[in-house]
Order: C-alpha cells, then structure tokens, then sequence
C-alpha cells in the first residue's frame, strides 16, 4: 500500500496531541506500507525527518507552477479560505498522487489538498480530522461561540463538515462520540482510530500526596478547565482533607498566561510552565486531574497518566471515549462537590490509589497500544482503497478482480 500524506505544519512538537497522533502512527503504519511525506517547506521536512527517520520525507519544489484549485461553490471556496493552503505544496500533491493508493491527511488543514487530488487521479482520499469540528465549536464558551470570530468560525466549519468532508472515501475521528456525530453527515464513511500511548517501564517509586493537571496552558479548553480546578475544586478538596499544607496541586504544561500564574498562587498552587520529562510528575502524583468543562475528543492528558500508573478524576467529557470505573483507572464527576471527593479520597487513601492506578496502566497496556490503531487505521485505509477501485470499476466498466471485493467486505 502507497500512502501520500501532504503535511502543512510543523510535527516536531509533540507536546502537541496532533502531532503526537500523526508521529505514532505513521511510525507503525510505515511497518506495514510505503509512506511518502510531502513538507511545506524545508523547515517542515526537517522537523518531520526528526521525529519520522523511516518514513520518506520530501520538500516541495517552491519553484514549481502553482495549482489551481477548483473546489466548487462560493460558499466552499470562501471556507476553505478560512483554513488557508499552500497552493505549491496542493501542485506536489496533485503530480504524485498518481503513484499512489491513498492520500493521508490529518486534521482540517490537510483537506484542501485531498479536494484537489479527489478528482484528479484514482488514489482514495481519507481525513483523519481528529476531533468532529463542529463538536469542537460547540464545546467553546458562548462568548467565544457568538462573537463575529465565533460565527464565522462556525460557518466554515458546518460547510466543510457537510459539503467537503463527505467528497472524500473516508473520514477517520480519534473517538466514538466524535465519530457518531460525524456519521450523521450524509454520505459519509466514518472510522475510528483511537489514540494510543506508549506504557511507562521505569520503576514505580513512592507517590507524594500530590494532585497534577497536564496539558498545553495555551489551548483554551485545557486553560478553562485549570481555572475551574482552581477556582471551585481544589478548595473543596482542602476542606475536605481538613489540612492546608500536606498536599498539593501542580498545573503542568507549557505556556500558562500571566493570569493563570496570579490565580494559582493566590489559591497556593504550583504552576510549572514547559517541563523536560512530563512523566517525572506523573510519576510523583498520587492523582492526575482532567477536569475539562469544553472541547472534545480523546484526551492524551488521561492515557499519558494512565501509562504511568497514576490513578485519573476526569468529568465526563474529559475521560470521552474511554472506559470508565475503577477497573479501568478513571474515576469520574461533573460537579465540583464530587470531583472534590474522587480526588480527596485518593489523596488521602495512597494503597487505593495505587490500586487503581495498577488497573489503568494495565487497561492502557490492552486497549491503547499505538500498534493497535496503527492496524486500524491500515485496516481502514485498505477497505478505503478497495471501495474507490470498485466504484471506479463500475463507472468505466471494468471488471472487478474477487480478491479485490472479497477483500473490500472483509476489511469493512
């Protein structure tokens, strides 16, 4: 299988949950077939060859003629101008396509360049876009939601939801409730691939009665969601433990804003900014908190945790997609009273703690292997490829090979 995944951005940052999706399993699908990456640009390539040693990398030709795109309607048009694209790095697509069986790309910014290949040449067409977009959108506070950003947000996104996406052979999202809200786009082939983690080996060592938040200060969700911890969890969690100063609570991750860091001391909270080894903390936590009250998705906060050992408190569209209970690590509540609990009580009971932290890492060990979605996705991508040979067949006429429909209904 030929896979051709055009990458517009920069995959080196795998703090990034995009990237980090993208690095895991092109790393093993690239076992099982022949990936050629095409970069932006130089600087793209050797972010990409850093993080990708196996998988061929390849710049794009800034002196080639550009392509020009035609992608239908005004409405069409106007919104994937609201992604914006490298109408250099769509002609590269567009000349090796036809050496292709599939054209691979992730997240909404990759979808100008397989519109532009999706009639041109015979390669199957597939967006992994991660999150359902418009999820996504209405996971954002109103204000953000109704503002003139909002709104126009909005629109580009209802349109590339129900117009674009359902041009392409397949549409792949990271979790089953972001993929049933897609499947309900008519004529649109859903799969899912959930992400994967890699099970920490190091020795476990005794645990602080220390709670930890992780994530990217910078992305809204994860922003909101440390301003809810601090603000209305975490003293509830002190009053309940009847103690100011044994325990503590750490936000973790890079790039908190100057008012995150004034709210966190008042409230006598550590906030760490970008650290070397996440999993050091993990490692030193008796609880990881994912109290997320906006966006969607699966949240690698929680399987990165979980991978470590460390026992999670989630509400319940943090812990989205996953499975829930003791026996999987995850304990959950949506109000600050019982998040406050949960996370006393692991606090307070380190031998429970550790217990359930002992089943969440051997639920990730099962259940989210990168291996596994990789397989999943070549799964995927194969039945994708199967289907646009039939369909081109019977268009043209031409006769359809057995293995090739056997193997299609096998793989769907």
């Amino acid at each position: 299988m030929r896979v051709l995944v055009p990458l517009p951005y920069d995959v080196s940052n795998l703090a990034h949950g995009r990237n980090l999706r993208v690095v895991h399993l092109l790393r093993h699908l690239a076992h099982r077939a022949e990936i050629t990456l095409l970069a932006a640009t130089e600087a793209f390539a050797e972010a990409a060859r850093g993080v990708l040693p196996d998988v061929r990398v390849v710049r794009v030709d800034r002196t080639a003629a550009e392509a020009a795109p035609n992608h239908g309607s005004w409405l069409l048009r106007r919104s994937l101008g609201f992604i914006g694209a490298d109408m250099r790095l769509q002609a590269a697509v567009l000349r090796s396509a036809a050496a292709c069986d599939v054209v691979l790309g992730f997240d909404l910014l990759s979808l100008p360049y397989l519109l532009a290949v999706r009639e041109a040449t015979d390669a199957a067409t597939i967006c992994d876009v991660i999150d359902d977009p418009w999820l996504t959108w209405r996971s954002t506070p109103a204000a953000m939601r109704w503002s003139i950003a909002g709104l126009k947000t909005a629109v580009a996104v209802r349109t590339l939801r129900a117009v674009a996406l359902p041009r392409l052979d397949g549409v792949i999202a990271v979790a089953a409730p972001d993929a049933a809200s897609l499947a309900c786009v008519g004529r649109l082939v859903v799969g899912t691939v959930p992400n994967g983690v890699v099970p920490d080996t190091s020795p476990a060592g005794p645990r602080e009665p220390l709670a930890v938040m992780t994530g990217a200060m910078h992305f809204p969700p994860n922003a909101a969601a440390a301003e809810f911890l601090i603000r209305h969890v975490w003293p509830r969690v002190r009053t309940r433990l009847r103690s100011t100063d044994w325990a503590q609570l750490a936000i973790v991750g890079c790039d908190p804003s100057p008012w995150l860091k004034r709210l966190a001391k008042e409230a006598g909270v550590i906030v760490t900014g970008r650290v070397d080894d996440l999993r050091a903390w993990l490692r030193r936590a008796r609880v990881s908190v994912a109290p997320m009250v906006s966006g969607c998705g699966m949240k690698n906060k929680i399987l990165e945790a979980l991978a470590c050992g460390c026992p999670v408190v989630a509400t319940s569209r943090g812990a989205a997609g996953l499975p829930c209970g003791r026996a999987s690590g995850i304990l959950t509540g949506d109000t600050p009273d019982a998040l406050a609990a949960q996370v006393a009580g692991l606090l307070s009971d380190p031998a429970r703690a550790e217990q359930i932290g002992h089943c969440g890492h051997q639920m990730v060990r099962e259940k989210f292997a990168w291996e596994g979605s990789a397989e999943r996705l070549r799964t995927f991508l194969q039945a994708a490829i199967h289907e646009r040979r039939i369909r081109i067949a019977q268009r043209t006429g031409a006769y359809v090979p057995l293995w090739c429909r056997e193997a299609c209904h096998a793989a769907s």
